[in-house]
């Protein structure tokens, strides 16, 4: 009985490059591949910007030759594509951003609808929720962003200044300037704490916000250790005091912007935590309780 030859299947593509290479039958420099198999194998064995790899008696040459293989713009095409896209959605949530900012300054997170956000921002609403989720996602986000700027703020003034005093000056004076170019930040500061007050659930937001306190605790405790100020007062005390000085001038500026949040003006604040505003005749008025005491 005659026996039928049985055809040949097709070797794998990497066994037919392999072939072609150990018999010297590879393609013709120049030509491009033939099939969508070739096309990758050939991107894997010949990156852009590498050398050809020297075949039997040939020297090696670089790609971009007279007989390199094609570069594969398409690729850097692809590549070029993904960047753009990437710094396009960073600047799309950056507008989100910035647009959120002002509305929920201005009218608070309850008085904020998703709709005046993606109509401020010019973007559509599946835009929003991808970068941020939802509104509460996106006040999150607002808030962190925010008190990452103030802290920043603080942590460079502090810094410009060798004594306990001077760095008061200088962080009073840093966060005027700040408040000054930034009143949406201030008016989200205070939404955030009118939202903490009717929704607790709100609490972990203030996260991001204490921060600047616990950067103003360690300068009192500083101040404390070196006898510039009394230990009969609890660091809380120290900072709250500190801080809500500032935190009025801020507050009377956006209800009078004639009203001065200058260097001058932070020079006085300090000199009056320091100092204090009483002549000697306040040594006569004493506390229901020594200070000790009330400090707890």
């Amino acid at each position: 009985m005659e026996l039928r030859k049985q055809p040949q299947k097709d070797p794998a593509p990497s066994q037919r490059h392999a072939r072609r290479r150990a018999d010297g039958t590879a393609r013709a420099p120049g030509s491009l591949p033939r099939n969508l198999n070739d096309w990758l194998h050939a991107e894997r064995e010949l990156p852009v910007e590498q050398e050809r790899p020297a075949g039997p008696g040939q020297q090696a040459r670089a790609v971009g030759g007279g007989d390199a293989l094609p570069k594969f713009p398409m690729r850097k095409k692809f590549q070029a594509m993904s960047i753009t896209r990437s710094t396009g959605g960073e600047q799309t949530r950056q507008q989100i951003m910035d647009a959120a900012l002002r509305l929920f300054a201005a009218h608070g997170y309850a008085g904020t609808s998703t709709q005046a956000i993606v109509d401020a921002s010019h973007v559509t609403k599946p835009v929003l929720y991808y970068h941020f989720g939802s509104k509460v996602g996106l006040f999150g986000v607002v808030v962190d962003e925010t008190g990452n700027q103030l802290l920043e703020v603080i942590l460079k003034s502090k810094a410009g200044a060798s004594n306990v005093s001077g760095q008061m000056v200088e962080i009073c004076a840093a966060i005027f300037q700040f408040a000054r170019g930034n009143p949406s930040v201030i008016g989200l500061a205070l939404e955030l704490l009118r939202t903490v007050q009717q929704c607790p659930s709100w609490k972990p937001c203030l996260g991001k916000a204490h921060q600047p306190h616990v950067v103003i605790g360690k300068l009192m405790k500083q101040a404390v250790d070196e006898g510039i100020l009394r230990e009969e007062f609890s660091n809380d005390e120290l900072v709250i005091g500190f801080l809500g000085l500032i935190r009025n001038h801020i507050l009377h500026f956006l209800s009078n912007p004639q009203w001065p949040l200058s260097r001058h003006t932070a020079e006085h604040v300090v000199f009056l935590f320091l100092n204090g505003a009483a002549t000697g005749k306040s040594k006569s008025f004493q506390t229901t309780q020594p200070i000790e005491k009330c400090a707890k």
